[in-house]
């Protein structure tokens, strides 16, 4: 069926002598309102192709999100939590190093260099400290003059597995 247009030329007809101006505009008139009802019509029509549409591609959309996000949430091995706790007891003794540089002595908890909330346990010996973690039942231990380097390491694997 063809859309009608509600722009087209009105048909011209001449007014009979039986008949009053009153009912020819009233005729002219239901006409309009039926042309212009049957346009909003077929425009409701060809809207709802497209909004079946829009409305597959947002769910198909939220899927593979959801999908994603559900593939790429994984458990923390123990190499990762053993590389986690090496990189906070390195965290740890370079904020105490810095803390006994500025102040001239180790400081008496790890509060006092906001580090006391990575289960790390700080005890003071004579002329130095002890870090210590428990990982998975084991115990990593640092000791203040040694080497960080072996802690420092912990980083590239953990970015590393951020990377995947």
């Amino acid at each position: 069926m063809n859309s009608p247009k509600p722009w087209r030329k009105l048909e011209e007809r001449s007014l009979s002598a039986s008949e009053s101006p009153t009912q020819y505009l009233s005729e002219i008139m239901e006409r309009e309102v039926e042309t212009v009802a049957q346009f909003a019509q077929a425009r409701r029509k060809r809207r709802l192709p497209l909004l079946l549409l829009l409305l597959g591609a947002a769910i198909g959309l939220t899927g593979w999100n959801v999908l994603q996000m559900t593939l790429s949430v994984r458990a923390i091995g123990t190499g990762e939590e053993e590389a986690s706790a090496a990189f906070t007891l390195y965290l740890v003794a370079q904020a105490l190093e810095l803390y006994r540089d500025s102040a001239g002595s180790w400081p008496p908890n790890l509060a006092v260099v906001r580090a006391d909330d990575g289960g790390v346990e700080y005890t003071l010996t004579d002329g130095g400290y002890v870090l210590a973690a428990t990982v998975g039942g084991t115990l990593m231990t640092y000791r203040s003059g040694e080497d960080l380097s072996r802690l420092a390491r912990a980083y590239q694997l953990l970015a590393r597995d951020q990377m995947r």
